[in-house]
């Protein structure tokens, strides 16, 4: 989930009303090689494992990330592995 609360199964249920934002996300990185300011900004949560935890390994960790900035990663990365199948 991101950090706005946006999971793949939102993104999935309600493609054709964001698709439009997220392939103008997708075109403009592939045009210009940057990503819009703090898009990468990942929020980390400690989530207790005991009662009273004081010390950091006592704790679990997640992290929020954006859906756009994982989106765009997945794609990237089914591009290279189609490109690198391709050369095979």
């Amino acid at each position: 989930m991101g950090p706005g609360g946006i999971n793949f199964g939102f993104m999935k249920d309600f493609w054709e009303e964001l698709k439009d934002d997220y392939m103008c996300f997708i075109s403009e990185f592939h045009c210009n090689g940057m990503l819009s300011k703090g898009i990468k900004n990942t929020l980390i949560a400690l989530i207790p494992k005991v009662e009273s935890p004081r010390w950091l390994s006592e704790f679990k960790h997640i992290s929020f990330i954006s859906s756009k900035y994982k989106l765009l990663v997945k794609v990237y990365l089914i591009d290279c592995v189609a490109s690198l199948e391709a050369s095979s």
